[in-house]
């Protein structure tokens, strides 16, 4: 199987240099990778990827994008050539051999095939059984400890943190991710968002898994540095996250009394962790009101739209 490795980047060089070093490390190489870069015209991303590509045999293919996660990610699958799409975030650290890992799950047994496998995160931050507890309950996004992946009615996912065995899962993160080619033969990463986009692995996951087999394997490792350089403001954030819930159950559950009420309750227990975070001084209770009030006049916009 031919592999193309897809990465949007936005002002990393640091990073992105990091994560060209272990995809040039790598047991079995990639044919291609794909840069998007949406990055300041003064920062050289592409001399840094050539320049860290030379000599390896893996070919460099480039462009210039605007601003977007999903939308630098959609540029990259129309310049791909690969028959395995592999999906990274550019502040990650590849494994030697994860690449190697991912190809032999999508050759597994499963009805119907395999079309996307999720690598494991070193450093994946499951926070204990306490946290895990309270996130369940109100369907937030959270890691396990356990074989136990869940994607709840309000579009929280229970992440995987070390599975112990190929698992298969009802939606993938997109830190490192393989997918078919054919998968995208009708998808597209959802552009939901402008810019920084959240929870657009889930949805985007959840489209795919209506026809493939999703799974994870323990076996393709990464390293997540989450670098802070790019990153939207706080509050930015928080109006994202609350808008992005809300659009996944618009989009794709049943608009009746239960699916309204397991949303209600997610946005209960996300309201409640934040304000908690703001009483204790971090990040601050007006980036925070300003970000919930932001992502409920988002969504409150988009319902009257919908109405319209």
């Amino acid at each position: 199987m031919t592999v193309s490795v897809l990465v949007p980047t936005r002002n990393r060089p640091d990073d992105l240099r990091t994560f060209v070093a272990s995809l040039v490390a790598q047991t079995t190489k990639p044919e291609e990778l794909v840069i998007v870069d949406s990055s300041d015209p003064d920062v050289p991303v592409e001399k840094i990827v050539a320049s860290g590509l030379e000599g390896s045999g893996i070919a460099l293919r480039y462009a210039r994008s605007e601003p977007g996660t999903s939308l630098q990610r959609n540029v990259a699958v129309g310049m791909a050539h690969g028959e395995i799409l592999v999906f990274c975030d550019d502040d990650v650290v590849l494994e030697p051999d994860c690449i190697a890992m991912l190809l032999p799950c999508f050759d597994l047994d499963r009805t119907p095939p395999v079309g996307g496998v999720a690598a494991t995160l070193v450093n994946a931050p499951y926070a204990g059984r306490a946290v895990e507890l309270v996130y369940g309950l109100f369907g937030l996004t959270h890691w396990t400890d356990r074989d136990d992946p869940r994607l709840y009615a309000s579009g929280g996912v229970r992440y995987v943190a070390s599975p112990s065995r190929i698992l298969d899962v009802p939606a993938v993160s997109s830190t490192v991710t393989a997918f078919r080619r054919e998968c995208f033969a009708t998808e597209r990463w959802a552009e939901f968002l402008p810019g920084y986009t959240i929870n657009e692995d889930v949805e985007l996951s959840f489209r795919i898994a209506k026809n493939w087999t999703l799974v994870q394997t323990p076996h393709a490792r990464a390293i997540h540095n989450e670098s802070p350089a790019g990153r939207h403001t706080f509050a930015s954030h928080v109006s994202r996250l609350i808008y992005a819930k809300y659009w996944f159950v618009r989009q794709h559950r049943p608009h009746d009394a239960w699916n309204a009420t397991a949303l209600a309750w997610a946005n209960v227990g996300l309201l409640a962790l934040y304000a908690r975070r703001g009483l204790q001084g971090e990040p601050g209770m007006r980036a925070i009101v300003g970000g919930v009030v932001d992502g409920y006049r988002r969504c409150l916009r988009d319902w009257r739209e919908e109405r319209a």
